[in-house]
């Protein structure tokens, strides 16, 4: 007889430790896959918010997390209907963006023209990951445009930890995943 254990951990929502036998009839194992598709769906998305320059940081993050092209959506490609309720001169921005990183989806859009907006010292994005070399060389990526708070060093509480602010002001706490080496 098979045995499974389950664990909740930072950096993935739920793993499943063990042996699945060869055949399940979709009782344990669909209870097992639907558990696990519940907790993946509880999870805090970063969206960040531009005023105009959306486009621009599209392009930035993209190459930073040398993710796959992202989804984009301007507002000149919503539904005709809806676009009757944004000026003219706000067609060309962005209404939403996602983009898929090797942390986790990083969605954005811009403002309407006239509204203000910026990031906020109140606020930091944490970004972990088990991989050092990868979590060094973002930090550098965005250091390189950006503001280092805090060099990407070892620290009492995480064998790698560091606080930069990037070309578009927001502030980022770049972390070794607590489960690196287990």
């Amino acid at each position: 007889m098979s045995r499974y254990t389950q664990r909740l951990s930072k950096g993935c929502p739920l793993l499943i430790e063990g042996t699945i036998p060869g055949y399940i009839d979709g009782g344990l194992m669909h209870q097992t896959v639907t558990l696990l598709l519940k907790e993946l769906k509880k999870m805090i998305t970063v969206y960040l918010n531009f005023p105009g320059n959306a486009g621009e940081a599209i392009d930035y993050y993209t190459k930073l997390f040398d993710a796959p092209a992202p989804y984009v959506m301007r507002m000149n490609e919503m539904p005709h209907d809806d676009q009757q309720y944004f000026p003219e001169e706000s067609r060309h921005l962005v209404a939403y963006a996602n983009i898929k990183t090797f942390a986790g989806d990083l969605m954005l859009s811009d403002e309407m023209p006239g509204q203000q907006v910026k990031p906020t010292d109140a606020v930091y994005l944490n970004l972990s990951h088990t991989d050092h070399d990868l979590l060094k060389k973002t930090f550098d990526a965005m250091a390189k445009d950006g503001e280092i708070v805090m060099p990407l060093e070892p620290v009492f509480f995480n064998p790698l930890y560091g606080i930069v602010k990037d070309k578009f002001g927001f502030n980022w706490m770049i972390m070794a995943d607590e489960e690196q080496g287990q």
